[in-house]
């Protein structure tokens, strides 16, 4: 997949899990405290395990940028990432080519 593939379905995802923790208290609540069981809830895929997810809210004055992983051309997959990518789990930018989700 190319990079900016990767990064488009990457904004569509923020796009829509954005969208419900702004229009949903309880789904936002959960995206803060539970970042993976609400990926899950919203996009309809588990998380790996071995995938860390992090949610931070900006406020009034702080403003965040996220540079995403970007793996090295040779780098390899781990198996647990193999199966991930496999399965059809693997979250764009998450370090490793994934096919659709």
């Amino acid at each position: 997949m190319s990079e900016n593939k990767e990064l488009q379905e990457r904004s569509v995802m923020l796009e829509k899990l954005v969208g419900r923790a702004w229009s949903d208290e309880s789904f936002k609540y959960k995206l803060l405290q539970n970042p993976a069981g609400a990926v899950e809830e919203e996009l309809g895929f588990k998380v790996p395990d071995f995938i860390k997810v992090k949610v931070l809210e900006e406020t009034a004055d702080t403003r965040y940028i996220v540079l995403p992983y970007r793996a090295a051309a040779n780098d390899e997959l781990m198996d647990q990432e193999l199966e991930a990518v496999a399965g059809g789990t693997a979250l764009p930018g998450a370090g490793y080519k994934a096919g659709s989700i």
